[in-house]
């Protein structure tokens, strides 16, 4: 919440737990919080639901894989499509709350920004191929969300 006028914000909060790049999204009528990198998890998706005033955990599939750094994209009547396996392997959040297998990715990177391009394409942008790799800023990859 932030006073227009006086340009202040009221509530703050710290984040669930120490973590790196963090993709935040409207869901459920609140926010929904997800990473792949915390300390004491790395490669596994991780989410976190704000609710009265607090961050919870909130379920993810057992045994995810997914890459240091995720990226995902809401994709408008189905939910939020998780990238980051490195088999290509994705994960929807479905609107209900219900998880389920997502289309596998073709061009599998890290560290890239996805970014929904019409209602059944995502286009993934930058990133990294593979670990310590040159980022390949210069490419897109589309995929057709079906």
């Amino acid at each position: 919440m932030v006073n227009l006028t006086s340009k202040e914000s009221f509530l703050r909060s710290e984040l669930p737990v120490p973590l790196k790049e963090a993709q935040v999204f409207e869901f459920d009528d609140t926010l929904l919080l997800c990473t792949s990198y915390t300390e004491t998890k790395k490669a596994q998706l991780q989410c976190f639901k704000w609710s009265d005033g607090a961050w919870l955990n909130f379920p993810t599939p057992m045994g995810n894989q997914m890459k240091s750094f995720i990226s995902a994209v809401k994709v408008p009547n189905v939910g939020i499509w998780f990238m980051g396996s490195k088999n290509g392997n994705t994960l929807i959040l479905n609107e209900n709350g219900d998880w389920s297998p997502g289309p596998k990715w073709t061009n599998t990177r890290t560290r890239a920004c996805s970014v929904l391009i019409s209602s059944t394409k995502v286009a993934h942008i930058g990133g990294q191929k593979a670990t310590g790799a040159i980022p390949i800023g210069k490419e897109i990859a589309v995929e057709v969300f079906d």
